[in-house]
């Protein structure tokens, strides 16, 4: 029999997935397309499963099943910064179009040499404006 951390932690997983298949047909069918015998859009359904993710993870951090969290906006900042390397490597494999910065949301993707179109930083200085922005 399941306790309710390890019930919690199967609907954490269980919500991880939902979150995966919803962002993999978003990514194949587009988000306003609705699936036969759906009623809301592909971009609907994947962020009710976002939520719904972070539902699961705010009952699991009530029961105090992670570390204490203070440190989240500087962990978030370190993997906006790692996702912004696998993006800028795919883009020079020619994976991935070049669109708006991931980092401040308005520019062009940064540079050869790590700057962006439109806030000129380095990637590295993004990291304090996400912690100042939130």
């Amino acid at each position: 029999m399941l306790d309710t951390r390890q019930f919690l932690l199967t609907k954490l997983a269980e919500e991880c997935v939902e979150v995966a298949q919803c962002a993999l047909k978003q990514q194949q069918f587009g988000r306003d397309e609705k699936e036969p015998g759906q009623e809301k859009t592909n971009g609907e359904r994947l962020f009710g499963e976002i939520i719904d993710l972070i539902t699961v993870i705010g009952l699991l951090d009530k029961i105090k099943e992670f570390p204490v969290l203070p440190m989240i906006d500087e962990m978030s900042a370190a993997k906006i910064i790692k996702i912004q390397k696998y993006k800028q490597y795919s883009q020079k494999l020619g994976f991935v179009s070049p669109e708006v910065c991931i980092r401040c949301g308005v520019g062009k993707d940064h540079d050869q040499d790590g700057n962006c179109g439109i806030c000129h930083k380095l990637p590295d200085s993004h990291a304090a404006d996400i912690k100042a922005a939130r």
